[in-house]
């Protein structure tokens, strides 16, 4: 294990951060993902906004999370 001296601690909004394209999402559209766990991720992110969100299974391997309002 390393240990580092003096990093600072992140602002909890920077947390709450996502992708600027998702920030420009409107209602219906959709983005896609092989990783179940940053759909859900992004989900949340998206509802800590406000914004209404469903997740979808597409394909196998494929998740799909749309916006609702």
């Amino acid at each position: 294990m390393k240990i580092k001296k003096n990093v600072p601690l992140p602002n909890p909004r920077d947390l709450k951060r996502i992708n600027p394209a998702l920030e420009n999402m409107e209602i219906g559209d959709c983005f896609e993902t092989d990783q179940h766990s940053y759909a859900l991720s992004m989900r949340d992110r998206l509802r800590y906004r406000g914004i209404k969100t469903a997740i979808r299974k597409i394909d196998d391997n494929l998740w799909g999370v749309w916006r609702l309002s």
